[in-house]
């Protein structure tokens, strides 16, 4: 049997503006379809409760089609009344769910072992793109003038040989 989903997830039933731009709205359309029920749905009534539920429904569209704006502002004024620890504690659940814990391709590379090979070529090459054994012998020579009774140059055979 495949797998139905049954309602709405809670991030699904968030809706960044609600309390700014709906609530209200939302309130006032709820109470004129209650009064209209109440009242034995007459045509008065009924024009109010549209009016009403329209004005709901354009704030509702508003708040979806604008939603990243509408988080970004209640972020900032998080930020501008200084109450940081909401606002990044804010950010952390807006964004996470989003986030992956692993990429699946890499420059066109897919899979663990294939990524890690394309990311040792491109920093061996990064690092070995200049040639370094002029800048090595100079810098030897210096060590070297300076004072050979003081300076040790440890090479990588002494460490072998040490290990």
């Amino acid at each position: 049997m495949p797998h139905r989903k049954v309602g709405p997830t809670y991030n699904e039933c968030i809706v960044p503006g609600w309390n700014d731009f709906i609530a209200d709205k939302h309130g006032e359309a709820r109470e004129a379809y209650l009064n209209w029920l109440a009242a034995g749905k007459p045509r008065p009534h009924f024009d109010n409760m549209m009016c009403s539920r329209a004005r709901f429904k354009l704030a509702f569209r508003y708040c979806k089609q604008h939603q990243e704006m509408v988080q970004a502002n209640a972020f900032s004024e998080q930020l501008s009344g200084k109450n940081y620890n909401k606002c990044w504690n804010d950010i952390k659940k807006h964004n996470n769910g989003r986030s992956t814990k692993y990429v699946s391709s890499v420059g066109g590379c897919t899979g663990d072992d294939v990524i890690a090979e394309m990311w040792k070529c491109h920093f061996q090459d990064l690092y070995n793109s200049v040639p370094v054994d002029q800048a090595k012998d100079s810098l030897l020579t210096r060590l070297n003038d300076l004072n050979n009774d003081k300076i040790h140059v440890i090479e990588v055979e002494d460490i072998n040989r040490a290990c």
